[in-house]
């Protein structure tokens, strides 16, 4: 679990001058328990996976990247694999989520990961006026407006595509 993390995500959205609230709550690792925990609707929640992939030109080099999508809906992998020009995608395995996030599976947030990785967020996510999210801990979650959210993302180069079912 990172404390780490979550004082780095807060500290983004403080010196952003961006309104949050922090709920502190039982420990959650899927979409479900997390908005059944924190008494929100599952359609608030933002659902970040790790993926790796690699590509038909360097078949033996792996990319990691998150993929962020609403916590009712699942990733497309056909989508996603197009949109990353990938030959192979999966998840990642637990020990590469706490190695490129520095998080725990069910504890990564859309942004203010230990490594700088790439992300790619389904526009589907900023449909509802909150978004909720594990912050760095499965015991910590993150309220914020998702235009707020949007901003934060469009700053550290997010790209937008349509990558969920």
């Amino acid at each position: 679990m990172s404390e780490q993390e979550f004082n780095k995500i807060t500290d983004m959205l403080t010196s952003h001058s961006i309104e949050y609230l922090v709920k502190e709550h039982e420990s959650a690792v899927t979409s479900l328990e997390s908005s059944t925990i924190r008494g929100s609707a599952i359609e608030e929640g933002v659902k970040c996976l790790l993926v790796k992939f690699n590509r038909a030109n360097n078949p033996e080099k792996e990319f990691f990247v998150i993929i962020e999508v609403r916590s009712d809906l699942k990733i497309d992998w056909k989508k996603a694999g197009e949109k990353l020009l990938a030959k192979k995608i999966g998840l990642s395995t637990p020990q590469e989520v706490l190695e490129q996030t520095g998080c725990v599976i069910g504890a990564v947030a859309p942004f203010g990961h230990k490594n700088q990785l790439a992300i790619v967020a389904d526009p589907k996510i900023f449909l509802n006026e909150y978004v909720e999210f594990n912050a760095g801990l499965t015991t910590k979650s993150i309220r914020m407006k998702s235009i707020d959210l949007k901003k934060i993302l469009e700053e550290t180069g997010t790209a937008f595509f349509d990558v969920s079912k």
